[in-house]
């Protein structure tokens, strides 16, 4: 038996011995409705996709991304987040490096210059009839273009929570048949569920890890209170949302609520999202006018923007409290005590106050 025929059987037992693992490795997605289950009242539609039963999540041939965020992930975002993940020698989905919190949609590539049209032709003199005419060189036509696609002009940044890979900081268990035993955790992977949450000019997404006890073997998610309470001040302060059981928004958006009631933060959202949405708008349509060639009968409309929530939304969103607000000037002089070896803010006071001595 020569040297190929012997690598092909050997192949094909591989295969059979591992034929449906091979066809099916881990964390592959199934696939996709064509259409999401219509919202509840008041829930933006991806909200709702992520309150379907577990399970509905589809997948994407050709892409790598974590079980469970197929749902909420807009098709046209799918492609460049799938870029952020990589599989590992076992078949898990893993993080590229270098790892970050925040991951932003890439740069729409800039519109073709146009070809540089040949110089104007001065006028001839008079050539005697006997002189063949010399017609002056035709502009090439250039051909059609495909107009650009609003994919990456209306995607949404991606907040990634992973404070066990971060930053060197010892996470324990606090389950209740671990608590107080000190018993640490270890990385097991993305969590499946991936959040929407509310900002003031738009929306982002923010996924997490799972960290799994050592002892116990129970796991949780990296974003819960009673993990990011055991993490350094100066790195809770990163992190930008305040979430409940059901609803999720950014901080800024928390403090909106606070200082100011329901019926007026809708509106100033609604302002706000409304104005970043024609922004992104008028780069896609300049976008596709400005391509050379471009066949405007194959231009995609913009997506329509996405629904403000509701007021019930926000009151209900309002519940949820900032259990990691600090005061600002602690964490600060804590922290460049620690990096400078002293405190910035009692060496401004000092500087004030020996000014007033010495007028």
């Amino acid at each position: 038996m020569d040297l190929q025929a012997e690598r092909d059987q050997q192949e094909e037992q591989r295969e059979t011995s591992t034929g449906p693992e091979r066809l099916h490795p881990p964390d592959l997605l199934p696939d996709l409705p064509a259409h999401p289950p219509p919202s509840p009242p008041g829930i933006p539609a991806p909200a709702a996709a992520a309150a379907a039963a577990p399970g509905a999540a589809a997948a994407t041939p050709g892409l790598t991304i974590p079980r469970g965020w197929a749902t909420m992930l807009a098709v046209e975002e799918r492609e460049w987040i799938s870029g952020l993940f990589t599989r590992n020698q076992q078949g898990h989905i893993e993080v590229k490096r270098p790892l970050k919190l925040w991951f932003y949609p890439p740069q729409p590539p800039l519109p073709p210059l146009p070809r540089p049209q040949p110089p104007a032709l001065l006028p001839q003199p008079p050539v005697p009839p006997l002189r063949p005419l010399v017609l002056p060189p035709q502009v090439p036509v250039p051909p059609h273009q495909p107009p650009p696609s609003p994919a990456l002009y209306f995607a949404s940044p991606l907040f990634l929570w992973l404070p066990y890979r971060l930053w060197p900081t010892r996470l324990v268990c606090t389950k209740d048949k671990c608590r107080g035993l000190d018993h640490k955790l270890s990385a097991a992977g993305l969590y499946r569920t991936l959040r929407r949450l509310l900002d003031v000019n738009g929306w982002y997404y923010m996924g997490t890890e799972y960290l799994e006890c050592q002892r116990c073997h129970q796991k949780c998610a990296a974003w819960a209170p009673d993990i990011v309470s055991q993490l350094e001040p100066w790195h809770q302060l990163q992190f930008p949302a305040v979430l409940t059981y059901k609803f999720g928004c950014d901080r800024k958006v928390a403090q909106l609520l606070e200082e100011q009631s329901a019926v007026a933060v809708r509106q100033h959202l609604d302002k706000k999202h409304t104005e970043a949405w024609m922004r992104r708008c008028i780069a896609y349509l300049s976008a596709c006018a400005d391509t050379p060639g471009c066949d405007l009968a194959q231009v995609q409309p913009p997506p329509p923007m996405p629904p403000v929530p509701s007021v019930e939304w926000l009151r209900a969103a309002r519940r949820g409290h900032d259990l990691f607000r600090h005061d600002l000037q602690n964490v600060l002089n804590s922290l460049s005590l620690r990096v400078l070896g002293r405190r910035l803010t009692e060496e401004e006071e000092s500087e004030e106050n020996l000014g007033k001595e010495t007028n």
